[in-house]
């Protein structure tokens, strides 16, 4: 099938932007879900799922890996107080002028982070956990604070071997799970409505299609019928059977669906920019005449006219007041 009528039969029959949007978002939250999945699965290789001596913590915080783990512990204590993060943040106004853009600050603004401190205690090794929330089990952790790690080692944990301090995550696998089954689910829906095409009547051209008979037999009629096209340009098509009638500076409307036999007079109309209009009158299926025009080129109307069929019915029309009347 040729360009013009493969993209405007599927880009109307099946509704492009619906599909394009079903597509799209299939495939990021796919892919986000692949890339949120990629570090548990260096996780499971590297046999750290479950951080439960100091060996494999000191192998999970060399391994480059972020977060994905659980922490074993045999004994929990709740530090008194709370840490503080403190963050200082720089409000700034913005001027551009003609070559020249400016920043100025106007004011410093103060962020609060408020963490719970909890001690835990595995078989050789104490681990200080820092968390926005109340412990919960199991206790996934991140390296979130890693910068402040050696100051609050030392601080809460003492000197000594084996000492570490992590910070509290939630377990990443529910939100991989989410974004994968969403992707699986609007590409599985894309998937039904390509093959099913259950929505396609309700599309312009879909409800055109069904006022010949069955959609999908008068789409492969179609098909049947536009694999050798006798004329085609970027507003007309024409086959042995069938006539697309659609229009250069709209190409996202519907374009009109007719039959040969249902035209009922054709007109070149030479204009004098070297371009000739085309003037249709054909029955609609409402049974009214309805009328309908484009500008072809000088070798598009004349490769029209040998193709025309019958050619009795195309004429050629002087430019002037009574034939330029629609």
């Amino acid at each position: 099938m040729k360009s013009w009528t493969a993209r405007r039969l599927s880009n109307l029959s099946r509704g492009q932007t619906g599909v394009m949007a079903l597509l799209v978002s299939g495939l990021v939250c796919l892919f986000l879900g692949s890339i949120s999945l990629f570090p548990l699965l260096r996780v499971s290789l590297m046999g750290l799922n479950v951080l439960d001596s100091a060996e494999d913590i000191a192998a999970f915080q060399k391994s480059g890996l972020y977060s994905g783990v659980s922490l074993a512990y045999t004994e929990a204590r709740r530090l008194p107080g709370y840490l503080v993060l403190t963050q200082s943040k720089t409000n700034t106004l913005s001027i551009s002028l003609p070559y020249m853009y400016v920043e100025a600050p106007t004011g410093i603004d103060k962020e609060y982070t408020f963490l719970n401190l909890y001690r835990l205690s595995g078989a050789d090794y104490q681990v200080l956990l820092v968390s926005t929330r109340e412990l919960t089990s199991p206790v996934y952790v991140s390296m979130e604070y890693s910068s402040f790690y050696s100051e609050w080692r030392d601080q809460y944990l003492g000197g000594g071997a084996n000492r570490y301090v992590f910070a509290a995550s939630a377990s990443p696998l529910p939100f991989i799970l989410f974004l994968c089954g969403l992707g699986g689910l609007l590409l599985g829906l894309l998937l039904f409505l390509y093959c099913f095409k259950p929505l396609w009547r309700a599309t312009p051209f879909g409800r055109q299609l069904a006022k010949w008979g069955d959609p999908d037999d008068v789409e492969r009629d179609l098909n049947s019928a536009l694999s050798f096209p006798l004329f085609e340009s970027g507003a007309l098509l024409l086959s042995d059977r069938w006539l697309i009638l659609g229009e250069r500076k709209h190409p996202q409307h519907a374009p009109l669906l007719t039959k040969s036999y249902r035209i009922l007079s054709a007109h070149l109309i030479p204009d004098k920019d070297d371009e000739i209009q085309l003037l249709l009158t054909f029955m609609n299926e409402k049974g009214a005449q309805q009328e309908w025009a484009c500008w072809l080129s000088a070798e598009e109307a004349s490769r029209i006219k040998s193709a025309w069929f019958p050619p009795c019915l195309l004429k050629e029309t002087v430019n002037d007041a009574c034939s330029c009347r629609l």
